[in-house]
């Protein structure tokens, strides 16, 4: 439960990268959560009562393969999106992204 937040259309990675004795298990992930130019996606007769806008956002899960143990993390945002677009569904393949641009 994220109070704020509106999560749905998880998807897992299709690969698990394991290095040094963990599992690294990754999820990509739609949120009406608050963002910078968050928005409102306009109202029609198929709208559902909650009409923020979504953008996509990735976390791991780690699981130690000697205890089991799982250590999750906090959401990042994908920056590579369309901020001005309402991103629902997303995909997980394997895909060629560009690295981020240079912080000025």
């Amino acid at each position: 439960m994220s109070p704020g937040a509106l999560n749905s259309w998880a998807r897992w990675s299709p690969k698990v990268a394991t290095k040094d004795g963990k599992d690294y298990y990754f999820l990509v992930f739609s949120s009406a959560r608050q963002y910078p130019g968050a928005f409102l996606v306009p109202k029609n007769q198929y709208s559902a009562e909650d009409n923020r806008a979504s953008q996509l956002y990735m976390t791991s899960i780690v699981r130690d393969t000697m205890t089991g143990q799982l250590t999750t993390y906090g959401a990042v945002y994908v920056w590579n999106q369309t901020p001005n677009t309402s991103n629902l569904t997303p995909a997980w393949n394997d895909f060629l992204i560009p690295p981020a641009p240079p912080i000025r």
